[in-house]
């Protein structure tokens, strides 16, 4: 198919009359306060519901069609989450019944408050080795020292639940809008290496001390610590470990033939559990053998337990750290979640959740919770709604009431054994390295750096220090920004980078196109580009009229400082007796511009693309007498002789 287009050129003045005008200043009159007044009420009920959203679906709730669904999912999800509560507890160097505790508070919460139907929040790995970090740095002895009769189990709890409170309540998660997929995909990656090395004595059955306080040299201390004590070998707890960890692969494998049939999953880690926590039992794994076991876990729930504000300072770097990864975990999986299953969600109304899932459970002895990606698929598959969560929380609740001490023979080798299985798909990810560094240098540099300085420097420095190079990638972009010389493909109205294409170049215009926003840190790179082309062209025309055009489609910001950049080269293409113009502006930049211009009592030749500055600038040579007057009643250009 032909494309065919006969039409006169256009300025961007002659597209005044199919403006619309917009006026600044709101009139003032009885009847606009009392439409604003309406509209402000309808507003308001309409954010509480989005902040609320059980309040609009829970009485649209098809009980007889749904129902069973929620409970089925509601029951796996809960036998699912039992084992990853116990393990990622202690990951986080906190009591196992912490993760119980997240399991019954947080998805109550997110079920009236959260906009994504099957999120599934509570205990998350990365999180939970993050929580660990910051209670390895030194603030639990603070925290004893400032007091009296305070343990060391207490101390820690006053850390993490105080931490949880700060993520709750400064809502930095919208910070996780700064992290690209690689830097995430490279923390974690790095934050599973530091979870790996953390499980190393209950994994290996090698007793030894690890660092209490984060360093620089902690990982590296780590290691030095199990090779100077791998004489201290438990080889019951190796054997446990590597039992756990093959039945667990067993019966995911299980789990995926299964599941085709039965459309419901293997417990594999709760089956795992069970099977040791009965062995250690019966064979008094603890005495006989002097197994590392988790030890008494009390029933019920905790007291109360305010913030302590005087850490709060000491802990502001782990706060955005923890949040950043925690929401922008959760956000990015319930996004998946609904594009998949074509639903929607609200990123405002997810923050606010989020943020009160961890305000409020933070007073309960519970740590940050983020959204797990297995319970999260599987409530896609199995539930229908948030629902689920309540069925969860119940069988939570009865075994925080009546079953948590079941769990006091569970072998500690068993819940690393979990971990190691948990984090495999992480390790798999490593595949994509080869593609990223197929696509861009710079992208698999940024991967190694962060998963680099993560393991050897911390957690809290990795996240950090891969945002910041993010940053500097964009900043750097845009203060050296790339400007192309474009010409036109022949005859085609089609305009590409001269560098990309054999294409026969104009002599006397010339096509510049600067490639990113118009701002102070960049301007004088234009006019410095801007000015040379300029000189060149009269240079090479110095008896004949020569045009430089600004394509100005990709600036997207132009701010006061960008405006002056452009009014200087115009300037200056006056003095040189070329004449510049501008083409493809967005309307805002257009409007921008030509409020400075009429300040300046300027003038400027603005085109509203690329094809009808060249057309003019054509039109414009082909007469060779004299400039080009234009009449936008006619369909051609006039030339005065």
């Amino acid at each position: 198919m032909d494309i065919q287009l006969n039409r006169k050129i256009y300025r961007e003045s002659d597209l005044d009359k199919d403006r619309i005008v917009i006026e600044h200043g709101p009139k003032i009159s009885f009847l606009s306060n009392f439409n604003k007044l309406i509209n402000f009420k309808i507003n308001f009920w309409t954010r509480f519901l989005k902040l609320f959203p059980i309040i609009t679906w829970l009485p649209q709730y098809l009980w007889k069609s749904y129902l069973k669904h929620d409970i089925i999912c509601g029951l796996t999800s809960g036998i699912l989450y039992i084992p990853q509560a116990l393990a990622y507890s202690n990951l986080s160097n906190l009591p196992s019944v912490t993760g119980l505790y997240m399991g019954f508070f947080s998805p109550l919460i997110y079920m009236v408050t959260g906009s994504s139907k099957y999120l599934s929040l509570g205990a998350f790995s990365i999180v939970a080795i993050m929580i660990g970090s910051a209670i390895d740095s030194g603030l639990p002895t603070k925290v004893i020292a400032s007091g009296s009769n305070i343990t060391k189990t207490q101390a820690n709890y006053i850390v993490a639940t105080t931490l949880t409170f700060m993520v709750g309540a400064l809502q930095f998660g919208f910070l996780s809008n700064l992290i690209s997929n690689t830097v995430t995909h490279g923390f974690v990656f790095g934050a599973a290496v530091l979870v790996v090395t953390s499980q190393l004595s209950y994994i290996t059955g090698v007793n030894f001390k690890r660092p209490e306080n984060v360093s620089v040299s902690q990982f590296a201390e780590t290691y030095i610590s199990f090779f100077r004590n791998i004489t201290n070998f438990n080889y019951v707890e190796f054997l446990i470990s590597i039992f756990s960890v093959g039945l667990s692969l067993l019966l995911r494998y299980l789990s995926t033939k299964t599941q085709k049939r039965f459309k419901l999953p293997l417990p594999s880690e709760l089956i795992v559990i069970i099977v040791s926590d009965s062995f250690s039992y019966g064979f008094d794994f603890e005495t006989q053998f002097k197994v590392r076991i988790v030890g008494p876990i009390p029933s019920g729930f905790p007291g109360f337990s305010p913030p302590r504000f005087s850490i709060m300072g000491d802990l502001i770097s782990h706060t955005i750290a923890i949040a950043i990864v925690s929401y922008g975990c959760s956000v990015s999986l319930a996004k998946g979640l609904a594009e998949k299953n074509n639903d929607k969600i609200y990123y405002n109304t997810e923050l606010f959740s989020y943020g009160l899932c961890n305000f409020v459970s933070s007073f309960f002895h519970c740590f940050v919770s983020s959204a797990s990606i297995s319970r999260s698929v599987l409530q896609a598959s199995l539930g229908k709604t948030q629902l689920s969560s309540v069925v969860s929380c119940l069988l939570v609740l009865m075994v925080i009431l009546f079953a948590a001490p079941l769990f006091t023979p569970l072998p500690l080798s068993t819940l690393s054994a979990i971990i190691i299985v948990a984090l495999l798909n992480i390790f798999k990810g490593v595949d994509h390295l080869k593609k990223l560094y197929q696509i861009s240098l710079f992208e698999f540099s940024l991967w190694i750096v962060t998963v680099s300085v993560t393991v050897f420097f911390g957690i809290t420095y990795g996240l950090m220090t891969g945002l910041l190079l993010s940053l500097f990638k964009i900043i750097w972009q845009i203060i050296r920004p790339t400007t192309s010389s474009m010409e036109e493909i022949q005859d085609t109205g089609i305009f590409k980078e001269e560098k990309y294409f054999n294409l026969s170049q104009r002599t006397r215009i010339k096509i510049l196109q600067f490639k990113d926003p118009l701002v102070f840190i960049n301007k004088e790179r234009l006019v410095k580009i801007a000015v040379t082309s300029l000189k060149n062209l009269r240079f090479e025309n110095p008896e004949q009229k020569s045009f430089l055009i600004l394509d100005g489609k990709y600036w997207s910001i132009v701010d006061m400082e960008g405006c002056m950049a452009i009014i200087k080269i115009l300037m200056i293409s006056a003095a040189e007796d070329v004449t510049c113009m501008l083409s493809n502006l967005s309307e805002e930049t257009y409007q921008f511009i030509l409020r400075k211009l009429a300040i300046e009592k300027l003038t400027a030749n603005i085109f509203p693309t690329t094809l009808d500055a060249v057309h003019y600038a054509n039109n414009c040579i082909i007469s060779e007498t004299g400039v080009a007057t234009y009449t936008s009643s006619e369909n051609n250009l006039e030339i005065d002789p």
